[in-house]
């Protein structure tokens, strides 16, 4: 009786390992072919070297850091300097300067939405250069050089508004750009070194904004020389090969 009951058991132990088996077997072949509900398995490719790039991409991916350090320093100034701008020469309240800038996040939103019917048509690269070309209009304009009053507060928010457009065209299209730029490069890495980037700008942006600020309060110094900066950006944009 034992002997019988312990053969039943190992027989049914040898049928359970086979069904696991062949239930792993069937798994995988669907696993492989894309069936049953599981995605087609593909082979991962290994990480490309710098050295192994062309040397535009290298060229394309070190300007992009460089025009995403731009972008984001001339944001800052206006994170920085908006609400004692529009206080100082306008009287406008917190409620009043936080409309506008809840309306320019809602112009934003608009512009990613939109974005990749543009960047089908045109390309990001295209993108990119228009909004840098953008901000740079609109700072240049903000400044009001052919007068020593500041601008009426219409006149302030439309281009300022057009800054806002310009920055969001040009921040979206330059990170898919980028991303393309860098291909089978560890993308993790890469987008380490623009977000570095970017948090250097976050830094150097509000305190070089203040002190162009302090000069002039009617702020024509300081969207001057922002101006040309980003004009600059504009000017390294279209260095920057389409991927």
């Amino acid at each position: 009786g034992l002997i019988s009951e312990g053969r039943v058991n190992t027989v049914g132990d040898e049928y359970q390992k086979k069904l696991n088996t062949s239930s792993y077997e069937v798994i995988s072949d669907d696993y492989e072919d894309g069936e049953g509900g599981y995605p087609a398995k593909t082979k991962m490719s290994k990480p490309e070297s710098v050295g192994a790039l062309p040397f535009k991409t290298k060229v394309g991916i070190g300007l992009c850091i460089a025009t995403w350090f731009i972008l984001i320093t001339s944001f800052s100034l206006f994170e920085t300097i908006q609400t004692p701008y529009l206080n100082d020469n306008y009287g406008w309240e917190p409620f009043q300067i936080g409309l506008a800038g809840a309306a320019a996040g809602i112009l934003i939103i608009i512009e990613a939405i939109i974005l990749p019917k543009l960047t089908s048509r045109y390309g990001e690269k295209a993108i990119m250069v228009c909004g840098f070309a953008g901000c740079s209009v609109s700072l240049i304009l903000l400044a009001y050089p052919w007068s020593p009053k500041v601008p009426s507060p219409a006149y302030f928010m439309v281009f300022l508004y057009v800054f806002f457009l310009g920055y969001g065209f040009a921040q979206l299209s330059e990170l898919v750009l980028y991303s393309k730029l860098l291909g089978n490069l560890p993308q993790g890495v890469f987008m380490g070194y623009l977000t570095s980037s970017g948090s250097l700008a976050r830094i150097v942006g509000p305190l070089w904004a203040v002190s162009l600020y302090n000069l002039n309060h009617n702020g024509t110094p300081m969207f001057l020389v922002v101006g040309g900066v980003m004009l600059l950006g504009t000017l390294l944009g279209l260095g920057v090969p389409n991927p």
